[in-house]
């Protein structure tokens, strides 16, 4: 239970999450600070398999729009099971509530060239 063991991604040292935020804009310098703070909010410690070897914004893959990248799209698919376009915006994430009209048809596009359900 999450009383004794935290969920995935919240095992922050001491649950200082200031001083992990801190520590992270340490290595992730080229990310914008809103959106580094927006991955750690959500997926805490796991941040660094969602960005895996990035070094810059290039290498997040597709930009859709409004922060969101083909990690964090691919990050959600492979370890959240995410399998639809609504999955990915209301289920795992909640990036329905600000995200534009223009993002959720560049990401549907997306998830029909791989095959996967829009």
């Amino acid at each position: 239970t999450t009383d004794i063991k935290p969920l995935p991604g919240g095992d922050i040292k001491n649950a200082d999450f200031d001083a992990y935020v801190t520590a992270q804009s340490q290595n992730y310098k080229w990310l914008p600070d809103a959106l580094l703070y927006r991955y750690l909010r959500a997926y805490g410690t796991r941040v660094n398999i969602l960005l895996g070897d990035a070094k810059s914004a290039k290498d997040l893959g597709t930009h859709f729009g409004d922060d969101l990248y083909e990690n964090e799209v691919n990050y959600l698919i492979e370890y959240e099971f995410a399998m639809s376009v609504e999955d990915i915006l209301w289920r795992r994430s909640k990036l329905g509530l600000h995200i534009s009209a223009e993002t959720k048809i560049k990401l549907e596009q997306f998830m029909a060239k791989q095959n996967l359900a829009a």
